[in-house]
């Protein structure tokens, strides 16, 4: 209809097709009439026309929703026309409905429906007439070619009449349900043959009938046919006695369905005349059928509580076994028959007089005072003898006054549960302790590196003086007291250090009797008066691959230990043997594994260990001894010792008093060659002086004892106190340098990396690594890799010719 104004005729036919729409949809009516004008593209005096032609109350409003032209029903439903003032976008009953959002988005060029509205004028303005009125609104908007709001038209239908009628049936509907809800009863009349006349809804909702079937029926085809003689027979006498009481009867429903019903019939008169009959009938179905359930669901109940896997009782207020499940019997031991009728089973499972007064209080707690227990255990002793942990669920049962009339109760038996719950809390408690250790071992090691340092210095230097003096120097005697002190320190920080660090420096196969042999030569230099030394060797015992001067460490630990447990004298044996563990024996701990293992064991005869503590005997610094005669670390490097090695350290009492030590070490390959610690400690004469020694050490007071020592051998010295000085300095000296002395722990460029690139540079180069504490492995690792010897500070001038002797066999 583009290029020319529609006739009249075009627009009577719009304004039908729009009512149409309107009637049969509001939303989609109003949309139907947006597209419709956009599609005719109207002037404003073709569009007023149509507002007028349109039989629905049709308003415009501005872009600012100021009020332009109403049509006659507009001006009907709203008897005054809105003031100048007044706009629709903020319109007080709109706004107050909650429809500000929608007055926004009309606004923004989007269609708004408003459901309906109840709207009175009086309310508005107390002048205006007070009719109640009740409307449906929908407004969409017009915009002009920029896209601006420049009209909005709004169509409004009084639904009043609607909304009446539709009050009023709800009324009536109201009022028709609670005459059919007034009588639980099927209720209705027969004529004089028993012919149904009128039934109520209550009649109909039980058969399924409606009335006019009703109609159709006689009283004798209702019922099942056995009981059609019956029926009749009813009628028959209740002409006669119409105040019989009332009989059971079975209907035949619509689809076959059977209804049960008690009813009762009384005769109808009309003038003395008999006008027919008035029934009454109860539905009993669902009475019946909950009977029935009732009964079946005894017996499953029954079945139920016998097939749980829990154990289920029932008590009465005097604590009487009035239900006893067959989970019960396997638990406890006690059959039904034993405990039914009386409280005996209390006495039988809890033997204990306190221990059971003490139940027996929980459970009238439970009964009298209605206090429900969740989760509670109790120990019980079965009729076996067994010990087991039961977890009880238990509240108290309530008559319909509500007083106690006994409890329930079930039972878990957690007896396996506890069990495992405890072997993981001490699995934890050994994660923890292992921790603990470790973090102790770290901490222990850092001391002893800085410990070492210094005693490196006051070594050395005491050395130094001591090859400069006379021996009949009245400060000779001093000195070598001073270098006495120093070792025993060092031995002190050596233990410390085992104790921490992971790494193993001279690992070789090695026989364990040859390892017991090394120490039994040392506990019979040691004197140890009142205490009888023995051996007790197998032959063809097998080697295992191990550090042999930690493993004698080791075995001097227990010994030391065992003899100090003899203070009276006693017996210690030391033997050797072989053994099995398989998968699952408790001794392997991850992540070890099954296999052969050789045993070293130390017995002693002395006074044990007591219960209380064994688990603690391998904790650093823990000790029984009186304060000065022990460190309390004896134990705990002898277990970091043979961890280190992927061995366990098994301490148990002996029979008859006393405490066996086993240690279990890894059988090596059979193609291995035993290597004995004298052999691997071999030395050759003194290196000759005049070689080109480079120093390399972070601590300048070790630096400088070092350089005096191979200055004193008259050997040209290098120094450098940090790692990339040490490279600098070698790469400028590369082929005068034939020996390089590298401390391994040093602060940013630590020795392992200096290691690797002096080898890189130079692959002969003899290099000495040296610490106070090694970390982590790394000495063992740089060994590995070919470091020529490892020098454990403190050392002495012996120390320090032995391993320059390694490096010049090399």
């Amino acid at each position: 209809m583009s290029g020319k104004k529609p006739t009249c005729e075009e627009l009577a036919a719009r304004v039908s097709e729009l009512e149409g729409h309107l009637r049969r949809n509001a939303s989609a009516s109003l949309n139907a009439f947006h597209q419709a004008l956009d599609s005719m593209q109207l002037d404003e005096s073709t569009l007023l026309e149509i507002v007028r032609l349109n039989p629905y109350a049709i308003a415009i409003f501005n872009h600012e929703g100021r009020y332009i032209e109403g049509n006659a029903a507009y001006r009907k439903l709203f008897p005054e026309t809105p003031v100048p003032e007044y706009s629709l976008f903020e319109d007080k009953l709109l706004l107050r409905l909650g429809f500000a959002d929608k007055l926004e988005s009309l606004k923004r060029g989007c269609v708004a429906s408003f459901p309906e509205l109840d709207y009175n004028p009086k309310n508005i303005n107390p002048d205006w007439p007070d009719i109640q009125t009740y409307m449906k609104a929908v407004s969409f908007p017009i915009m002009d070619k920029s896209g601006a709001l420049d009209k909005v038209i709004c169509m409004y239908e009084d639904v009043s009449d609607q909304k009446n009628s539709e009050r009023a049936l709800r009324e009536a509907q109201d009022k028709y349900q609670a005459f059919a809800r007034q009588s639980i009863y099927a209720v209705g009349t027969l004529d004089t043959r028993g012919n149904f006349l009128e039934v109520n809804r209550k009649a109909m909702e039980i058969t399924g009938y409606s009335l006019a079937q009703f109609r159709s029926m006689n009283i004798a085809e209702l019922v099942i046919p056995e009981q059609a003689d019956r029926a009749r027979a009813v009628l028959v006498r209740a002409a006669k006695r119409p105040f019989e009481k009332p009989g059971d009867f079975t209907l035949r429903c619509r689809g076959g369905a059977l209804r049960h019903v008690q009813a009762n019939v009384v005769p109808l008169t009309h003038s003395g005349l008999s006008a027919g009959f008035q029934f009454t009938a109860l539905d009993v179905t669902e009475s019946r059928r909950a009977q029935d359930e009732i009964h079946r669901l005894n017996q499953f109940l029954s079945v139920a509580i016998d097939s749980a896997n829990v154990w289920v009782d029932v008590l009465d207020t005097d604590a009487n076994v009035v239900l006893w499940n067959q989970a019960a019997e396997q638990i406890c031991g006690y059959a039904r028959d034993e405990v039914l009728g009386n409280a005996h089973i209390w006495e039988w499972l809890y033997p204990d007089p306190a221990y059971r007064d003490f139940i027996t209080r929980k459970a009238a707690e439970i009964i009298q005072a209605g206090r429900p227990v969740e989760n509670f255990e109790t120990t019980i002793r079965t009729k076996s003898g067994e010990v087991r942990i039961i977890s009880w669920n238990s509240r108290n049962l309530l008559d319909e006054a509500g007083a106690p009339m006994g409890s329930i109760a079930l039972g878990r038996d957690v007896t396996r549960m506890r069990r495992a719950v405890k072997e993981r809390e001490n699995l934890a408690e050994q994660l923890v302790q292992s921790q603990k250790m470790e973090a102790v071992g770290r901490l222990a090691g850092g001391m002893a590196h800085e410990f070492n340092n210094i005693l490196a210095v006051i070594l050395g230097n005491s050395d130094i003086i001591l090859k400069h003096m006379a021996p009949h120097d009245p400060n000779f005697v001093r000195v070598e007291k001073t270098i006495k002190m120093a070792l025993r320190a060092r031995d002190l920080t050596l233990q410390l250090l085992t104790f921490a660090r992971k790494d193993k420096l001279n690992v070789a196969p090695v026989s364990p009797n040859t390892l017991v042999r090394e120490t039994m030569d040392m506990l019979d230099r040691a004197a140890l008066h009142g205490t009888a030394l023995h051996t007790d060797l197998a032959p063809d015992i097998g080697l295992v691959e191990a550090d042999a001067n930690q493993i004698v460490q080791a075995l001097l630990n227990l010994c030391i230990n065992a003899c100090d447990a003899m203070s009276s004298g006693g017996e210690l044996l030391i033997r050797t043997r072989t053994a099995t563990l398989g998968p699952g024996d408790a001794r392997l701990k991850p992540p070890m594994a099954p296999g052969s293992f050789a045993v070293l064991e130390v017995l002693d005869t002395g006074s044990g260990i007591p219960e209380q503590i064994r688990d603690r005997i391998c904790e650093p610094f823990f000790t029984t001894k009186a304060r000065g005669q022990g460190t309390g670390l004896g134990l705990s490097v002898t277990l970091g010792i043979i961890r280190n090695h992927n061995g366990i350290l098994h301490v148990t009492p002996r029979t008859g008093g006393g405490t066996r030590a086993s240690i279990y070490l890894p059988l090596a390959a059979a193609s291995q060659t035993a290597q004995t610690p004298a052999a691997a400690c071999a030395r050759n004469a003194a290196p000759a002086p005049g070689q080109t020694v480079l120093l390399v050490d972070d601590n300048p007071d070790v630096l400088s004892m070092l350089h005096d020592i191979f200055a004193m051998r008259g050997d040209n010295v290098l120094c450098a106190a940090s790692g990339p000085e040490a490279l600098d300095l070698f790469r400028r000296r590369r082929h005068a340098i034939s020996l390089v002395i590298l401390d391994i722990v040093m602060p940013g460029m630590d020795g392992g990396e200096v290691f690797t690139r002096i080898k890189q540079e130079k692959p002969d180069t003899a290099i000495i690594v040296c610490s106070g504490y090694s970390m982590e492995g790394m000495a063992e690792d740089l060994l590995a890799r070919g470091a020529a010897a490892f020098l454990q500070k403190p050392f002495d001038l012996s120390e320090l010719d032995a391993a320059l002797d390694r490096a010049q066999s090399r």
